[in-house]
């Protein structure tokens, strides 16, 4: 158990950047208690545990709870943001120069009423996939025939969490939910993380009801 709280809780604070200081005083426990939970010296409450699930969550980093089961379900994903930065080591197949164009897309304001037609001109159409928010769902409206494993197994029409891994759907809603839902145009570089591996996804929200985004193989890092 203090193995499994000590890697769940290390991976949040890298990709958070965050100390244990700022994870106790978000839960209102002294540090040198959670230093003691990750060494195994003191038993570690139901109740503190779901506070750090509650804690990562609103953070972005939900799951927690899940990765401290014995053998993780197959279905459960978690997203970590990477820089924007680490476009610049995406060079398989023309991947970082697809990231910088859709980037661009961003900052031009005279984007078209037809997303489609902007990401055609691009040769972007058949790598990417387009989302259409309507209320609280967010449907797949376009799926590029070039987009990898396990995106190219959503679904024309249908809402992401309809996914056949619904812990991916899921995900994946609860991350373009809230791009679509910011002001701001700004693109983000999601690693979207299973206890079986990892793939990347570079999106960015054209407007309110539009985000578009171009998934990248599992092998790109």
């Amino acid at each position: 158990m203090a193995q499994q709280l000590r890697d769940a809780i290390s991976s949040r604070l890298k990709a958070l950047k965050f100390t244990l200081a700022h994870v106790a005083a978000g839960i209102g426990r002294d540090e040198s208690t959670l230093r003691a939970w990750l060494r195994g010296a003191n038993r570690v409450a139901f109740e503190d545990v779901l506070a750090l699930d509650s804690y990562f969550a609103d953070l972005r980093h939900d799951g927690l709870l899940e990765e401290l089961r014995p053998h993780p379900p197959r279905s459960h994903w978690r997203a970590e943001e990477e820089p924007l930065a680490s476009i610049d080591r995406l060079d398989a197949d023309g991947t970082q120069t697809d990231c910088i164009k859709l980037q661009r897309l961003g900052d031009d304001h005279n984007t078209p009423h037809s997303p489609l037609s902007k990401l055609a001109a691009l040769g972007l159409l058949e790598k990417s996939i387009l989302y259409f928010r309507l209320d609280a769902g967010i449907y797949a409206v376009h799926l590029g025939s070039h987009c990898p494993p396990p995106f190219s197994q959503f679904s024309v029409g249908q809402d992401v969490r309809r996914h056949t891994d619904p812990g991916l759907g899921n995900t994946l809603h609860r991350q373009l939910l809230a791009q679509t839902a910011s002001n701001e145009r700004r693109p983000r570089l999601l690693r979207l993380i299973s206890p079986h591996g990892s793939c990347l996804l570079f999106s960015l929200p054209l407007s309110e009801s539009f985000v578009v985004s171009l998934p990248l193989s599992s092998g790109a890092a």
